[in-house]
């Protein structure tokens, strides 16, 4: 069976040569399109013959196009009407091939046929109307004669339509049958009778000047008029049409990092250095706040009442001076006054031998709460007194006999410790924040102000009223100066894009992505130096590096399938969609600006 090889309108005659020695079968087809003008050409017919024969291949050729049959034929080629004759080796017969081309009618017969007769001395043509008039063949030499008017005969065809013999000739001009023909003996014109009167003398009426003149006007216009519209399509073909081509391109991901350092002195990029200028900007103000006093404080009566004291120490007086706590009850009470309590009396020892006294030494002592409130309003209660040595307090006691009375509460708020600590916080916070937001809002489009970055100093701070004041508010003044470095965030954006770049490899690049981020982080800041030492990050993806123009140049004018199979043949691309305007075009503009490429990058 037959290699079929289907080949592309635009396809050239060494495209195909080398697509046929390619094939290892002996037999191929070669599958025309329409629109091919590989076919219609003898020189490329007998370059494929040849080169086939070179090869040891038997080429044929599938077509209807008649030109291409009968060139083919007169070479040697087989032809098929069709695949399935191709796939079959059923070549198309002789006799379906259109015969080379036959004489017009209006041909002039050799001279010495029949068709060509002198009569009455005038050399007469046969012709089909339709071809037009037959020239003239070479008269034989004749004898010097006297001149005389000749007389001219046509030999019009019987089968002619629409014209009847009497709108030619006379009724009573002789005839004369000759074959198919009638040879009519006609008048000479006039014209002819006097160009024949006078040699060399132009005879042309004015009338047909006119005519001639208007007609060839006509001509000349229409020709203009055709070439114009031939020129303005051809500009319109070149010019107009346009192609999109969307080249899906594999990407894959980059990171790369970078220390960069901002400084107020710095007076331009250094990319060597990794260093970009910054600016010093400083700004202070004063902010006054109220706060609500939090703290409470009972500022009521305390409790007051008698307590006994007793003596079992032993014989000798005890002296307790003013503020003696005693403690009992759930409260504590100091002594008022000093108080000398007597000695004990009667002394004896108990059965284990311990000395015990009859009777105690007592005597009785004023006393009142040390916390003001109805809590110190007890009943009567033992006492132990707690600021003697504590071997003394069992010996030692107190005791009250009556309830202890006066305690009253009386709760009001004051300043309380933590009310100035969240006073102070809250305003030196809101402040800073507002110093700050006055500083940004005065930056220009992309510089750069970063709170890691900023510096503060205290410089006064005050509240109108002091802990344990009694106020139901208070008011708390600070002031602050903030000073900072800010930077352009394009300066740098650019310097780690550049530094990104400069690890690539020479055939990649960085593309667009939308999951491309720059980021940077304060590292360190140095406000007496003037600088910050950024932490910068690139996160984004390469891929190949492609010269658009050079790919224009390669697909402008060619197919869209070979267009598509070219830039596919690209390293990383992954598949190529192309579009034409119009719509109907199926290959590219010839202009390499008319072709738009553009290319979507994934990941592999």
């Amino acid at each position: 069976m037959s290699k079929l090889i289907y080949l592309e309108t635009d396809d050239e005659i060494t495209d195909v040569i080398d697509k046929i020695s390619k094939v290892d079968e002996k037999s191929v087809s070669l599958v025309i399109p329409r629109g091919s003008t590989l076919a219609n050409s003898i020189v490329n017919l007998k370059l494929l013959s040849k080169r086939g024969k070179e090869l040891g291949k038997d080429v044929a050729l599938v077509t209807n196009d008649k030109i291409a049959k009968n060139l083919a034929s007169q070479i040697g080629l087989s032809v098929f009407g069709s695949v399935s004759d191709a796939k079959a080796s059923v070549p198309e017969p002789e006799s379906t091939r259109e015969a080379p081309p036959a004489p017009l009618s209006g041909e002039i017969p050799a001279e010495g046929s029949k068709a060509a007769e002198e009569i009455d001395g005038v050399k007469v043509h046969q012709y089909n109307r339709s071809a037009g008039e037959a020239e003239e063949a070479p008269k034989a030499p004749a004898k010097k004669t006297e001149p005389k008017i000749p007389e001219v005969i046509e030999a019009v065809k019987d089968i002619d339509e629409g014209i009847g013999d009497e709108d030619i000739i006379p009724k009573d001009a002789p005839t004369e049958d000759v074959g198919n023909y009638k040879l009519i003996k006609k008048p000479m014109p006039r014209e002819e009778k006097m160009r024949a009167q006078h040699p060399g003398k132009r005879t042309e009426p004015l009338f047909e000047k006119i005519r001639l003149s208007k007609k060839r006007r006509k001509l000349i216009i229409g020709g203009i008029i055709a070439g114009a519209v031939v020129l303005i399509l051809a500009l319109l073909y070149i010019v107009l049409p346009k192609a999109k081509a969307t080249v899906s391109v594999v990407s894959e991901p980059f990171t790369s990092t970078a220390d960069i350092t901002v400084n107020k002195d710095a007076s331009g990029v250094d990319n060597g250095n990794m260093t970009i200028p910054g600016k010093l900007i400083g700004k202070e103000e004063e902010l006054e706040k109220p706060f609500a006093a939090s703290g409470q404080k009972n500022i009521g009566e305390k409790a007051k009442g008698k307590v006994t004291v007793y003596n079992n120490w032993g014989e000798f007086p005890i002296s307790l001076p003013t503020g003696t706590k005693f403690s009992g009850g759930g409260a504590e009470f100091v002594s008022t006054a000093a108080v000398t309590v007597p000695g004990a009396q009667d002394s004896y020892r108990d059965a284990n031998g311990n000395l015990q006294y009859h009777t105690l030494g007592t005597a009785d002592v004023n006393v009142e709460a040390t916390s003001v409130g109805e809590q110190g309003n007890i009943g009567p209660s033992n006492f132990t007194i707690t600021t003697i040595p504590k071997v003394q307090q069992t010996w030692l006691t107190g005791k009250s006999a009556a309830t202890m009375t006066g305690g009253s509460n009386n709760i009001v708020k004051v300043v309380a410790d933590k009310d100035l600590k969240a006073a102070k916080e809250s305003t030196e916070k809101e402040l800073k924040a507002k110093i700050t937001d006055e500083i940004k809002a005065g930056l220009a489009g992309n510089e750069q102000l970063l709170d890691q970055a900023i510096g503060e100093n205290i410089s006064a701070e005050s509240s109108s009223d002091k802990a344990g004041d009694q106020v139901d508010a208070f008011f708390y003044k600070i002031k602050i100066k903030i000073e900072a470095i800010t930077f352009s965030e394009d300066d740098a954006k650019i310097l780690l894009l550049d530094n990104a770049k400069n690890q690539l490899p020479q055939d990649k690049e960085i593309v667009s992505n939308a999951d491309e981020k720059i980021k940077y982080e304060v590292a360190n800041f140095d406000l007496g130096k003037g600088t910050i030492t950024l932490k910068g990050t690139f996160d984004g993806y390469i891929a190949a590096k492609y010269d658009i123009s050079a790919i224009k140049k390669e697909i402008k004018g060619r197919s869209i399938k070979t267009a598509t199979n070219k830039i596919t043949a690209h390293t990383g691309v992954l598949s190529v969609d192309i579009t034409t305007w119009p719509g109907f075009l199926r290959s590219l503009p010839l202009i390499e600006r008319r072709i738009n490429i553009e290319f979507n990058y994934g990941s592999q």
